[in-house]
């Protein structure tokens, strides 16, 4: 059985290990922003930030946070990765 596989075809555990969590998804997105195009990061932001606030984020915290990730700044989100799947 793979690392994501639930046994007899259960949901994955709560923090849905087949789904990177908002931390990982942060983590990436700021390895890879030198190389992303605008979109490409704003895409990544708003996913990213919908899935740590588990709702819609607000466009000018997505704007505000692609800003500073295209920049170079080091976001730091305080929460657990293992927040309950949608």
């Amino acid at each position: 059985m793979s690392a994501t596989a639930s046994p007899k075809g259960r949901s994955p555990t709560p923090h849905c290990p087949a789904r990177p969590g908002a931390g990982q998804l942060r983590d990436e997105l700021q390895e890879q922003a030198p190389t992303m195009t605008a979109g490409q990061l704003r895409d990544g932001v708003y996913r990213a930030l919908r899935r740590f606030i588990q709702g819609q984020p607000p466009t000018c915290q997505v704007d505000s946070l692609t800003a500073l990730i295209r920049r170079g700044v080091r976001i730091d989100w305080p929460v657990s990765d293992r927040l309950p799947c949608a």
